[in-house]
């Protein structure tokens, strides 16, 4: 979206009905036929195309629509098989596709090219070109285009059904954070196993969900999710203040407003040994590209680090990897772009630099390209 701001692309959104039927099946697969089918006894159906449930469905609808997009003279992304680019003399058109649903990025003409190309060959319904003003829902999220970008923001309609199963009202009380330090010693009722595992298994999923959207949610809603499996009263507790600060900001929205900068900037971050039970840090990545932001993550890391400085270390190498990826993505649509990462942590640069690397041990292998 930010290149498509910077170009002055337009953006079309799709949709392709019964997907799996489109690929054909290359192996004898038989089914049974449905019980109000009125035929001989015993009988079995052969499948000419694939069908949803079955374990390849999902290969073969991807090798289809390559074979379409290739058709097309276009090129499957390296980095990212979900995204497909073709660049010729009107500029670059980008296709990106999630299962059944279609994002068209390029000129008013291509992306109009493209759409009629696909209504041809695929069961494919059209939802129009984003105006300005306008807002269009791809997977969930609502996007809304201004005249400085686009405006990214979770649906109404999920934030409603998480507010409606706590037993939300307007009058509720909201919180001005999304979560608070963990303390040294926690409180044994927190540690209880919560009542219905599966309401909070089913509540959490939805906050993961809302997530990807809202970094400032992130990490509150990871620190709830540590006990997915098991959850407690307090893990439970924690993910109602988080839904406390959503009610309070639910109206918040991730702006992509680019600039004129053509750099890949990426901030990390750690909270070294945060975690009281096990002694695990947690990385924070923030990538931005034209001073959006493209990727962000907050996660715990998999070994305990030995000082804050290794801790840093670790999230400099995560921040490292999510560069790489979303270089490489940029790279094969034709933006070829300098990195830049910046850390907060004088001792996790050092080490990054291989200054005083004798003193670290059990450092993950991962993290050691970023050596400079």
């Amino acid at each position: 979206m930010a290149l498509a701001h910077q170009r002055s692309y337009g953006i079309r959104h799709g949709d392709i009905s019964a997907a799996f039927l489109h690929a054909d099946i290359n192996e004898r697969v038989s089914v049974r036929p449905p019980k109000e089918w009125e035929g001989p006894a015993g009988a079995l159906w052969l499948l000419l195309r694939t069908l949803f449930g079955l374990r390849r469905s999902m290969k073969g609808w991807n090798t289809h629509f390559t074979g379409v997009m290739v058709a097309a003279s276009s090129v499957q992304n390296k980095t990212d098989p979900c995204l497909y680019s073709r660049t010729d003399d009107t500029g670059t058109t980008i296709v990106y596709v999630h299962v059944d649903d279609l994002l068209i990025v390029g000129t008013k003409g291509t992306t109009e090219e493209f759409s009629k190309y696909f209504s041809e060959l695929l069961l494919y319904e059209d939802f129009g070109l984003l105006e300005l003003g306008g807002t269009q829902r791809f997977l969930g999220t609502d996007i809304k285009m201004t005249k400085k970008g686009y405006e990214l923001s979770n649906k109404k309609e999920l934030l409603d059904s998480i507010f409606q199963d706590l037993g939300f009202k307007e009058a509720t009380r909201t919180l001005s954070l999304p979560c608070i330090k963990e303390p040294a010693t926690p409180d044994a009722a927190d540690l209880e196993p919560y009542e219905d595992p599966t309401f909070f298994r089913s509540f959490d999923g939805q906050l993961l969900y809302l997530g990807q959207f809202r970094p400032d949610m992130q990490y509150g809603i990871k620190e709830a999710a540590r006990h997915f499996t098991a959850p407690t009263v307090g893990s439970f507790n924690a993910a109602v203040r988080l839904s406390r600060y959503l009610l309070g900001t639910r109206d918040y929205v991730m702006k992509l407003e680019p600039s004129d900068k053509q750099q890949l900037v990426v901030h990390t971050d750690s909270d070294w040994g945060a975690q009281k039970e096990t002694r695990r840090s947690t990385s924070g990545v923030l990538v931005m590209h034209a001073g959006c932001v493209v990727q962000n993550l907050s996660r715990t890391q998999g070994t305990p680090a030995g000082s804050s400085g290794e801790a840093e270390f670790y999230a400099i190498g995560s921040g490292a990897t999510k560069a790489l990826g979303a270089a490489s993505i940029l790279a094969d649509l034709g933006v070829r772009l300098t990195t830049v990462l910046y850390s907060d942590a004088s001792a996790g640069i050092s080490l990054a630099r291989h200054q005083g690397f004798g003193k670290a041990r059990h450092i993950e292998l991962k993290c050691l390209m970023v050596h400079v």
